[in-house]
């Protein structure tokens, strides 16, 4: 299924997944980075980013760069979120080694 929804049905993410629904998800990563950080927290990379549906409200606290495989994803994205860097691939394939940066993970089921 998550392939299908990744792909094949991507261009309905927005309407299946808005993103005002993480608007209290994103608050709660944006209090937890800052709360376990000492410092200042200038750049977050989200793994697994798929539409930006958080980081159109995590943008808003820290530059935020994106690394989703599925491109009709990345599509979203960029749609939601022209200012955010985005890479295509996975934490395994995208060849970023960012010792000094956020990372967010999401786990896909």
């Amino acid at each position: 299924m998550t392939e299908k929804l990744y792909y094949d049905l991507a261009g309905w993410w927005p309407v299946i997944s808005p993103p005002s629904e993480y608007a209290e998800e994103a608050k709660v990563y944006v209090e937890m980075i800052r709360s376990t950080v000492s410092g200042p927290v200038r750049r977050v990379l989200e793994l697994g980013s798929g539409g930006g549906n958080n980081a159109s409200h995590m943008k808003q606290a820290f530059e935020m760069t994106l690394v989703e495989p599925a491109e009709r994803m990345r599509q979203n994205s960029r749609k939601l979120n022209p200012e955010c860097e985005r890479i295509s691939g996975t934490c395994a394939t995208s060849g970023l080694d960012a010792p000094s940066t956020i990372r967010e993970s999401h786990a896909r089921r």
